[in-house]
């Protein structure tokens, strides 16, 4: 059998939701000109994760290609104000349908306001905009992917007594990292209020960079004197940066 991955179905609702808006002549505005670019990709950056440069980028190139969509697509490096700057670049170029990854709420929403106030359209892709103007937004189940890492812990956990968990969320910026927390808390809390797993630190990790996650993960260690039995951590990032601290410390 042929197993497809979570990020491949996102992706693939994603293609679909612009090519049903490219199909509908989205943007009477910014349609009145031949378009060199039909289409604009947005990415965040290239330290949150591997996914947006080795995965995302190559899979929608290919796929819009495939699809005889004109595309550009662009990644922010971590930085608002150069991805305000590549959607006016695509809207020059005559793009209709923004499909964006957003780095902060703020930004996020006025990029889309930017399409949407011509007659374009827009796509959330993986991560919301709240206040924005998209007409779709493409994810996955973040509650069920942090109901999963929560079971992964307690069955890696079965038979310790009252051990102790602590939890590294991702970005605060991001609605998944909330998601996620929601999925561990639903898991978690019951049985840290019955006793059966005891609750450690918990913070979020700016940026859902290693980075970060490295020194706060330090400071729990510190802060429990070493006495942690397992974490939560929201992405692989995080989990390396868990594990090289553990790595570390302890040999």
């Amino acid at each position: 059998m042929k197993m497809i991955s979570r990020r491949s179905v996102v992706l693939l609702l994603a293609l679909a939701s612009v090519a049903a808006l490219v199909a509908t002549g989205a943007g009477a505005t910014v349609g009145k000109k031949a378009a060199s670019v039909q289409v604009c990709v947005l990415l965040p950056d290239t330290k949150s994760s591997v996914r947006w440069v080795q995965f995302d980028a190559p899979d929608f190139a290919k796929a819009l290609k495939a699809a005889g969509v004109t595309a550009s697509i662009n990644n922010a490096l971590n930085d608002p104000q150069k991805q305000k700057a590549q959607a006016q670049a695509c809207l020059a170029a005559g793009a209709k349908v923004v499909v964006e990854t957003a780095l902060d709420n703020g930004s996020a929403a006025a990029i889309e306001k930017l399409f949407t106030s011509k007659g374009g359209k827009a796509i959330d892709y993986d991560r919301q905009v709240t206040g924005g103007s998209a007409s779709v937004y493409v994810t996955f189940d973040g509650k069920a992917v942090g109901e999963a890492q929560a079971n992964g812990i307690v069955a890696a956990l079965k038979g310790k007594s009252k051990p102790v968990v602590a939890e590294l969320w991702g970005g605060q910026t991001d609605q998944n990292a909330f998601w996620f927390k929601s999925g561990n808390d639903a898991v978690l809390n019951p049985l840290f209020a019955k006793g059966t797993l005891t609750k450690g630190p918990q913070q979020f990790v700016p940026g859902w960079l290693a980075t970060n996650a490295a020194p706060i993960f330090a400071q729990m260690l510190v802060k429990t004197n070493n006495k942690i039995d397992a974490a939560i951590a929201a992405n692989d990032n995080i989990a390396g940066a868990v594990i090289a601290q553990l790595k570390q410390k302890f040999g």
